[in-house]
């Protein structure tokens, strides 16, 4: 055996070593990447699907103001008047029957109670929002569009493909281009035809 037949031995066997180690490291970083993912995922949805839980729960009993009517004599501080005469404010609406009205309470007429504190009442919970809800609601309206983003992220570019593929192929199409891209209409949903160019 000769030295140039050792030396082309040994850098041939190197060359493998370092692919072999390439290969280890790349696995094992695509292992390290996949379990962030899955568990970054896992807590954003888990996250998301609590606050939208604890934001849905409740429906005709947090905050609603269940106070009895107190006696206008007893009371030694200012409060709100309905009335010129300074009656105190009872609502008459869906199930509250002219209950006191405690400052700062206003009647949803969806959910058809008065609550204190109250925000608005958001369709999408089901649910009033009210102040000690609303870092909840905060929170899950931050939360929601990152959990999206981080769940999506591993299909995005196949997604952006499909969407570039659906649009070139949507203004190569006849039909499409007299039904859509010439149509004033599509000014106004998507603030004009969009151009692949």
């Amino acid at each position: 055996m000769t030295v140039c037949d050792t030396w082309l031995l040994s850098s041939f066997a190197f060359k493998w070593t370092v692919l072999i180690e390439t290969i280890v490291q790349v696995f094992v970083f695509s292992l390290i990447a996949f379990g962030w993912y899955l568990l970054s995922t896992n807590l954003l949805i888990s996250s998301v699907a609590g606050l939208y839980l604890y934001l849905c729960l409740g429906r005709r009993s947090h905050n609603v103001a269940l106070y009895p009517l107190p006696e206008k004599i007893l009371l030694t501080e200012p409060y709100q008047c309905a009335t010129k005469t300074g009656d105190l404010v009872v609502c008459n609406k869906g199930d509250c029957n002219g209950k006191w009205k405690p400052p700062r309470t206003h009647h949803c007429s969806t959910c058809g109670v008065c609550r204190l504190d109250f925000d608005h009442h958001c369709p999408w919970l089901g649910n009033c929002v009210t102040l000690s809800k609303l870092k909840a609601f905060i929170c899950l309206l931050c939360l929601l569009p990152v959990t999206f983003l981080v769940a999506i992220f591993p299909i995005c570019r196949i997604l952006i493909t499909h969407a570039l593929l659906a649009l070139k192929t949507s203004h190569q199409n006849t039909w499409a281009n007299e039904v859509w891209w010439d149509w004033w209409g599509s000014w106004v949903v998507c603030a004009g035809p969009l151009e692949d160019g």
